[in-house]
Formats: C-alpha cells, structure tokens, sequence
C-alpha cells in the first residue's frame, strides 16, 4: 500500500490460518493507519471475524 504519511497501527504481511492441512483464511497482506476508518464487509464464513481475531 502506499504511505499516507499517516502512523500504522496494524501490519501483516502473507498471514494465513489453517487448522491442520486446510487453510481457512489466507494469504492475507494488509496496512492499516491510525485515524482512518475502514469496514470489513464478506458473506458469512469468509473470515472476517477470524481476521479481527488474528488482528
């Protein structure tokens, strides 16, 4: 992502989770700055709160 000049407040790069050999949520790269608002929207078991949990 590009730099806004704004401070990260979360940064993960190629994150995944699996349990066992199944890969439930991945490869995850992301930056997200502080003061900026941003909205995680999916269908149902996308992953969406295992990412928050992740987070």
């Amino acid at each position: 992502m590009t730099d806004t000049g704004a401070q990260t407040a979360f940064h993960v790069e190629a994150v995944r989770f699996a349990v066992g050999e199944r890969t439930l949520l991945g490869p995850v790269t992301l930056e997200l700055q502080r003061s900026r608002v941003y909205g995680l929207i999916g269908h149902n078991g996308s992953g969406k709160s295992t990412l928050i949990k992740l987070l």
